[in-house]
């Protein structure tokens, strides 16, 4: 699970160095506009994002993020849990990929 939470984190200080040069404020990742959920079959996508807690457009750090996987394998319905940020031109998405 750790591995997981510290790939987020290389991916949010990644962003946040470069979406910094250009504006001076924190990276895209540790504001997602978008929340979405992945991998999921048997546990709807509304369950696994309100479990999580984490709605968009909210600043995040690492703890949130660590809470938030923590919080869905205590659902005790999920293998694995992955957390995600992908960014596209004008947005940062994060994604949760569960394994059922």
């Amino acid at each position: 699970m750790k591995k997981y939470v510290v790939s987020l984190l290389a991916i949010m200080a990644a962003g946040s160095s470069a979406y910094a040069q250009e504006t001076g404020g924190p990276g895209a990742c540790t504001t997602p506009d978008t929340v979405i959920v992945a991998g999921n079959s048997r546990v709807s996508d509304a369950t696994i994002r309100a479990s999580a807690g984490l709605p968009a457009r909210t600043t995040l750090n690492f703890r949130d993020v660590q809470r938030a996987i923590k919080a869905l394998y205590a659902l005790g319905q999920f293998e694995d849990v992955q957390a995600t940020c992908e960014l596209a031109p004008a947005r940062a998405t994060l994604v949760f990929t569960v394994r059922e």
